[in-house]
């Protein structure tokens, strides 16, 4: 599966330095799919230094639902928000100026 990733949130989880938690957005190129996803890893020192560790994929919609950390969250919007960012007509996404005024309707 060939993957573009990009971070959205990081934050340190338990008493060992290593032990965190991690927020990613995944774009699978096969399948043109976007997924969050939450991978985890730290001892668990109540019993007795196991280590515990996963990954939990879930849609955007899920992942905005409370699926996330705030900040996760805030950076997501920001990257959904920066795709459909609107220029200075008005007009949706990054396309170039027309070479004439059109009147709206």
């Amino acid at each position: 599966m060939a993957r573009m990733t990009r971070e959205l949130h990081r934050s340190a989880r338990g008493p060992v330095l290593s032990d965190e938690d991690q927020w990613t957005l995944v774009f699978n190129t096969a399948t043109g799919r976007f997924v969050v996803e939450h991978t985890w890893e730290y001892v668990d020192v109540s019993r007795g230094g196991r280590p515990d560790n996963g990954v939990r994929r879930m849609d955007l919609a899920e992942a905005l639902a409370d699926g996330v950390p705030t900040q996760a969250g805030d950076k997501l919007l920001e990257l959904l928000k920066g795709i459909f960012e609107v220029d200075v007509r008005g007009r949706i996404g990054a396309c170039p100026a027309p070479a004439h005024d059109a009147t709206e309707v």
